[in-house]
C-alpha cells in the first residue's frame, strides 16, 4: 500500500458485529461472526446480513462443485479459444446436473439445496451407460 493511501486511512471506524447460529440439520451448530461498516440498523438489518452470508456460503459451495466435482480444477486445453469452450462445457454440465437436482427435489417436496451435488454426479455416472 502506498504512503499515502496508508496516511488516508481514519484512526478509527465504528463498526456493527453480528454473531447468530449456524445450523445445519446433521452437524455441530457452529456460531458466525459478520463485521461490517454499515451501522444502520434501519438501513442494514441483522437478518439482512445472515441471509447475505447464508447466500454467499452456497455460492463458495457451487463454484467447489464446479471445480472439484467437475475437474475443473486443471484445465487440459491449451488455446485461449479451446479454453473458452472447456469453461462453457463445464458451466453447461453443472447447470445440467443442477437443474436434474432441482426436478427432483421439486418431485419429493425438498430444497433443492440440500441435495448432495457429489451424490447426484454419481448417480449420473453409474445410470448414465
Amino acid at each position: 500500500m502506498e504512503r499515502n493511501a496508508w496516511l488516508e486511512i481514519p484512526q478509527f471506524l465504528t463498526l456493527t458485529e453480528i454473531t447468530y447460529a449456524v445450523s445445519v440439520k446433521g452437524f455441530r451448530s457452529e456460531s458466525v461472526t459478520v463485521v461490517t461498516t454499515l451501522t444502520d440498523p434501519k438501513l442494514f438489518p441483522r437478518k439482512a446480513f445472515v441471509d447475505l452470508y447464508r447466500w454467499r456460503w452456497n455460492a463458495k459451495l457451487c463454484l467447489r462443485d464446479i471445480k472439484i466435482s467437475l475437474h475443473m480444477d486443471v484445465l487440459r486445453c491449451k488455446t485461449p479459444e479451446m479454453i473458452h469452450k472447456e469453461l462453457c462445457m463445464h458451466i453447461i454440465s453443472y447447470n445440467l446436473i443442477r437443474t436434474l437436482m432441482w426436478q427432483a427435489a421439486q418431485r419429493h417436496q425438498a430444497c433443492a439445496l440440500s441435495l448432495s451435488f457429489r451424490s447426484c454426479l454419481a448417480s449420473i455416472r453409474q445410470w448414465a451407460p
